[in-house]
């Protein structure tokens, strides 16, 4: 009789362990499915702080994002001069070793600049590491940059 307890008693203790196992593993896969990865889940935007450059005295912050399957550049800056146009561009690499353009950004006067660029997300996203610059009033040198991050 004893032999027969011992066996019911390992076979429902196996039966609790599979039925545990179960259900952590099936919480496991709720939550994979609930929540996003971080490593799958594309930025829908990003920020860019823009340092001064060669003393300019110039600053700012930028913001790239999607709106409507449209990417929207917009620049805010100070310590620009009233009324000056100064050029803008997203490059290729970094503000150490900015490569290709990319694409032209609409010229940040009175510190702002709004543009939307004709791009699909996913193609801007691939162009990755990405450098945002705006050059003095000549266009001889930099006077803010910011590497894309994200």
């Amino acid at each position: 009789m004893q032999k027969k307890t011992l066996i019911l008693v390992i076979v429902i203790s196996l039966l609790g362990f599979l039925f545990l196992i179960n259900k952590e593993n099936k919480q496991k896969e709720y939550l994979e499915s609930e929540i996003p990865s971080q490593k799958t889940k594309k930025p829908e935007s990003f920020s860019i702080v823009l340092s001064e450059y060669n003393n300019s005295g110039q600053s700012g912050l930028a913001t790239i994002e999607t709106k409507n399957d449209v990417v929207v550049v917009k620049i805010r800056m100070v310590g620009t001069d009233q009324d000056i146009s100064e050029q803008a561009h997203i490059h290729k690499g970094s503000c150490v070793g900015l490569e290709k353009e990319i694409f032209k950004i609409a010229p940040v006067i009175n510190g702002v600049s709004d543009t939307n660029i004709i791009a699909r997300w996913d193609e801007l996203i691939a162009s990755f590491p990405l450098a945002l610059d705006v050059h003095n009033a000549s266009g001889s040198d930099l006077a803010a940059c910011g590497n894309v991050v994200f």
